[in-house]
């Protein structure tokens, strides 16, 4: 919204605009013209220098910073050559293994140009890994600190009760099968 007002008391031209306020007249020019032509508009910056409007209300927009392919492929190539002059830096070696690189240079690149699905990727893959033997060392571990400092012998007798009532539940479950 860019709600400007003319504050003098006859008509107002801002010919680069192409808009024609009368006297008092409030217009948001958001709804006629791109915020780009607002803020190159000469004749608007003159009027309001001269106080011959009011500028009632301005919204800030934050643009979202635009990519363009050039400037993606020469970060690419930057990228490239920072990476592999940091491994031959650090392992001297006659024939480095330029393959494997480009490849992982290639998923570094994605990443960058598709950040939020490479977020969401990564978000699945950690909730799809494999949790069950994660669960069991956890388990262990809290088992071993609460049972860490215990002492004792503890011994089980297994036996086989045959009451009344072992028998008339077993009736039961013959029963409603």
């Amino acid at each position: 919204m860019y709600k400007i007002k003319n504050i003098t008391n006859g008509k107002l031209f801002i010919n680069d605009l192409n808009i024609k306020l009368s006297s008092g007249e409030t217009v948001d020019l958001d709804l006629k013209l791109s915020r780009d032509q607002i803020q190159n508009s000469s004749h608007l910056r003159v009027a309001e220098s001269n106080e011959l409007i009011a500028i009632l209300h301005k919204d800030v927009i934050h643009q979202s910073p635009i990519f363009d392919s050039s400037v993606l492929a020469e970060m690419e190539n930057r990228i490239r050559q920072q990476v592999i002059q940091e491994i031959s830096t650090l392992k001297p070696s006659p024939t480095p293994d330029i393959s494997g690189l480009s490849s992982k240079i290639d998923d570094l690149i994605n990443i960058v140009r598709h950040p939020s699905d490479t977020a969401k990727n990564a978000t699945e893959d950690t909730q799809n890994a494999d949790t069950s033997d994660r669960l069991v060392e956890v388990h262990a571990k809290a088992l071993k600190r609460i049972t860490g400092g215990s002492s004792g012998h503890v011994e089980a007798k297994e036996s086989v009760i045959n009451s009344d009532v072992s028998q008339r539940a077993d009736e039961l479950d013959d029963f409603l099968e």
